[in-house]
């Protein structure tokens, strides 16, 4: 409460003091173009590490979800389920929970689940994206302790007009179509996006999991099988408008609409008859905002308001002789979340300060209505951050933030953090980065009142931290970034479901979950007359122990790697351009991952490492106006068996053709 308070004040006086620096002819806001970035870059953000995405690499992708464009460009790692289906992240070795997704400063985390699908996210509609690993998005997200997901979409106050028409078609009957216009002049613009992505996924894989035994030879033989009840259909709407005044004020206000349908299809340990039983999940979601920001000499004003809704439906029926199919599973769940954020900072002679003031409001709803089991409930969240940026010199640089959350009459955490960046080499670019923090993470709702199964006794997880890297940002637009990172963290009380005594799935407490690991980012460029080379490769080393009750886990999972996350991931792609014509090659690898807490190898219950390569062929034509690109895009070009998920296929080799029209 003293933290508040202190910031309510400071924010109180200096906007009562604001007029002193706004002086009425000097107060117009210039607004420079986007400039074009070669390749991803690695952002020199005082003593943390941020990744931000290259438009070239979100263009080229753009008919991709979220979840492929990370996994191939990044080396984090991505538990994939197939196309269209549940893609969840897990950076630094956390869980999907502790991963904060954001478009244009709204979450796209559930707050059922407290995890974002990646695979509902398309390319598309983002213009912009960075990744901020650890504590370095601590005044953004909530509970984020592994790191952000920041998606952006940004206006060109130099366009009046232009757009783009894309088609595409891929192996399996898969399709995606977008199309945006841009409109607009140097006070105000106008994007428009629209985009439809439907398929059947129906392709055939060999089912080693169920076999029949030759009665000559006495080998096995697998049969081939089709991915059926995999289909999706998937459309979307995306309106955005900027609007600035010559008094040094912008308006933006930025609308999502989503419609998603898909198909859960069986595992392939299923044996039964084809009809046996179906599995659908249904989800319409609404996400808004609106933007005022007030620009004066010294300082920035903002204030905020975003809303999301989101109405959610699953079920799973089963064929019964004489009866045809009935529910047995007929879950419902809707959400709607607010919202409001007041922003002020100051540049001062040697640093920035920075204060926010937070309310979250959820409030959800959900029932089973063939169990008639659910539960309905509002929380509040508040935040207060006070984010101090001082320069010690001109290279020794330091960021202090304090930021205390509270959900009144429940819970309560105070998390500060420190960081430092010292420029060692201005020639080579050399910089040292350093921070400690700490940060938390209240409860989901469902891990709260999920019935069966939810514990309201749970407490909130909390995690202390510490980072250093060592970055080369290449200085006179020279061609070579690299970045290397150490992390570790302990995470207390950290949330699991595990099998109870009462036959059903319960959210306990594990007593301690530890992370550490490194991280290697390295990006380069080359031009040969007329040839541009671009290579870039990430690589993370991860480990993430379970420290856990032994009586509850039992001895043999006590220092373990947790399930599903793998120890050693990387990426690497290497880009060719000549003339208009565009060769990439992607890689992504990842060792294997343990399904079980006791890192058990065995062929049911262990994923085994796998290394996916893909290629991208491009060409570009410029005719007057209009530039036409079309790219063919072969994924899993070795053909190779491999599994993300225990139960379910994957395809192998695949195509997928796209025409692009920009104008």
């Amino acid at each position: 409460m003293k933290l508040f308070l202190t910031i309510g004040f400071i924010l109180f006086v200096y906007i009562s003091n604001a007029q002193l620096y706004y002086v009425p002819d000097s107060g117009k806001v210039t607004f420079l173009k986007a400039v074009e970035i070669r390749a991803s870059r690695i952002n020199n953000n005082t003593g943390y590490k941020t990744i931000s995405i290259d438009s070239s690499v979100i263009a080229e992708q753009a008919n991709h979800d979220l979840s492929s464009l990370i996994s191939e460009n990044t080396g984090i790692f991505i538990k994939n389920q197939g196309k269209a289906a549940i893609s969840t992240i897990s950076l630094r070795g956390t869980s999907p929970s502790h991963t904060d997704v954001q478009w244009n400063g709204i979450s796209i985390r559930s707050p059922l689940m407290g995890q974002t699908d990646l695979s509902q996210i398309p390319v598309s509609i983002i213009d912009n994206i960075d990744i901020m690993y650890g504590s370095s998005s601590i005044e953004y997200s909530q509970g984020a302790l592994g790191g952000s997901i920041l998606l952006e979409t940004k206006p060109d106050w130099q366009n009046t007009i232009g757009g783009k028409l894309s088609q595409s078609v891929g192996s399996y009957n898969n399709f995606q179509e977008y199309g945006q216009i841009n409109l607009g002049n140097k006070t105000l613009q106008s994007k428009t996006r629209l985009y439809y992505n439907h398929g059947k996924n129906n392709f055939t894989f060999t089912n080693k999991n169920i076999a029949d035994i030759d009665p000559v030879s006495g080998e096995l033989i697998y049969p081939t099988q089709e991915n059926r009840y995999a289909d999706y259909e998937q459309y979307g709407l995306v309106e955005e408008l900027y609007f600035k005044t010559r008094k040094g004020i912008t308006i933006n206000g930025k609308y999502w609409y989503q419609s998603s349908f898909r198909s859960i299809p069986r595992l392939n340990t299923f044996e039964g008859n084809d009809y046996s039983n179906i599995s659908r999940e249904l989800e319409n979601s609404h996400r808004g905002m609106v933007e005022v920001k007030k620009y004066f000499q010294s300082s920035t004003l903002l204030f905020s308001n975003t809303a999301a809704y989101s109405d959610h439906t699953y079920y799973l029926k089963n064929f019964i002789t004489g009866y045809g199919y009935e529910p047995i599973v007929y879950a419902n769940s809707n959400y709607l979340t607010n919202v409001s954020k007041l922003e002020y900072s100051c540049k001062m002679k040697k640093g920035t300060i920075q204060s926010i003031v937070q309310n979250a409001f959820s409030t959800v709803s959900t029932i089973d209505t063939i169990t008639k089991q659910g539960y309905d409930v509002k929380r509040n969240i508040l935040d207060a951050i006070l984010k101090y940026k001082y320069d010690f010199t001109k290279k020794l640089k330091s960021s202090l933030t304090f930021k205390e959350s509270w959900i009144p009459e429940q819970s309560q955490a105070f998390n500060p953090s420190l960081a430092l960046s010292y420029d060692l080499d201005d020639t080579l670019g050399i910089i040292l980065q350093a921070n400690i923090s700490s940060n938390n993470r209240f409860p989901d709702l469902n891990d709260l009142y999920w019935q069966p199964g939810g514990n309201p006794d749970l407490l909130p997880e909390a995690s202390r931290s510490a980072e250093m890297n060592v970055l080369m940002l290449s200085p006179n637009e020279k061609n070579f970034d690299l970045s290397i990172s150490g992390f570790y963290a302990d995470i207390n009380n950290w949330i699991q479901w595990l099998p109870s005594v009462q036959g059903y799935w319960q959210a306990v407490n594990i007593d301690k979950v530890k992370t550490y690991g490194m991280e290697c980012w390295a990006d380069a460029g080359l031009e040969l007359g007329k040839v541009k080379f671009i290579v870039r490769g990430a690589y993370a080393y991860t480990k993430s122990l379970n420290y856990g009750n032994p009586e509850t886990w039992g001895k043999e999972a006590y220092g373990k790697q947790l399930p599903y996350t793998p120890v050693h991931s990387l990426s690497l792609k290497g880009n060719m351009q000549y003339k208009g014509y565009s060769f990439s090659w992607l890689h992504n690898s990842y060792s294997e991952r343990y399904t079980t807490s006791s890192n058990e190898i065995s062929k049911r219950d262990w994923l085994y490492p796998y290394f996916m390569n893909n290629l991208n062929l491009s060409k570009n034509l410029i005719l007057k106006n209009i530039q036409l690109s079309l790219l063919l895009r072969i994924n899993n070009i070795f053909n190779e068996e491999y599994r993300s998920v225990l139960g379910r296929p994957m395809p192998g080799r695949n195509y997928q053709l796209s025409l692009t029209c920009s104008f």
